[in-house]
């Protein structure tokens, strides 16, 4: 029975020409032999098949197969992100959002002190605010295996974080502007908002997956990308109070 090598880091077992450990990810060092092998030994490996079951899921970041239960990719290394690790994430993500409300609150309320006016506290809400709602997306994308893999995943986790933060404002003030216009117009109007901050969260959400993923620029498109929810956002909330 030919000995297979271990992986120095957790101990498991390495597949035969694996690059990375499909349990802990560590990168294979090999030692190069004195001697080149034979075509005929070279043959034989090739035709020897391996007793590895697949799943249907691929990688998402070179896009080899998965292997069944690998929690890393053998071909890059790159985590296997499962769909409970995507549900989960969608889910910190959401609650994220929720959450931000309490310390953009306060940031606001200290802001507001050398503020005149609504107008300028209007614009200063979208520089307080988007960034506080990407801190559970970041939370989530920074994860050892992996939430965030994708430009998709990104639009959508940050979009969810928009929203759990308008669902929690929007209530608030719809219980303050029910007392001036009609009920049903006030949550028509806090609706619409719900709608606007997952969008602007969204953008930011996908300059996430740059950063995590490493791309290149990517901490600069992430701040690009947060700049442009920032200014969506800032101009909303002027041109509302402008508008009375």
């Amino acid at each position: 029975m030919v000995n297979m090598p271990t992986c120095r880091r957790c101990g498991n077992k390495l597949l035969p020409r694996a690059e990375f450990c499909i349990y802990c990810g560590q990168k294979v060092e090999r030692l190069r032999k004195a001697k080149r092998t034979s075509k005929r030994s070279l043959a034989k490996e090739r035709a020897t098949p391996t007793l590895v079951s697949y799943s249907p899921n691929w990688c998402q970041n070179c896009g080899a197969r998965l292997l069944t239960d690998a929690r890393f990719c053998v071909v890059c290394g790159a985590g296997v992100v499962t769909s409970r690790d995507t549900r989960f994430t969608y889910l910190a993500a959401f609650l994220g959002g929720i959450v931000a409300i309490i310390p953009a609150a306060i940031v606001e309320s200290l802001v507001s002190v050398g503020l005149s006016g609504m107008s300028g506290l209007a614009v200063a809400a979208g520089f307080v605010e988007e960034p506080m709602k990407q801190i559970g997306v970041a939370r989530m994308a920074f994860r050892t295996t992996g939430g965030i893999t994708s430009r998709r995943r990104g639009l959508i986790a940050g979009a969810l974080a928009g929203a759990g933060f308008g669902i929690i404002e929007s209530t608030l003030y719809t219980a303050i502007l029910s007392s001036i216009i009609p009920l049903p117009e006030a949550i028509g109007l806090r609706t619409i908002t719900v709608l606007l901050h997952a969008g602007m969260s969204a953008i930011a959400g996908m300059g996430v997956f740059y950063v995590t993923t490493r791309k290149e620029n990517g901490m600069l498109k992430f701040f690009l990308l947060l700049l442009v929810a920032i200014a969506v956002h800032s101009s909303w909330d002027y041109a509302a109070v402008r508008m009375g």
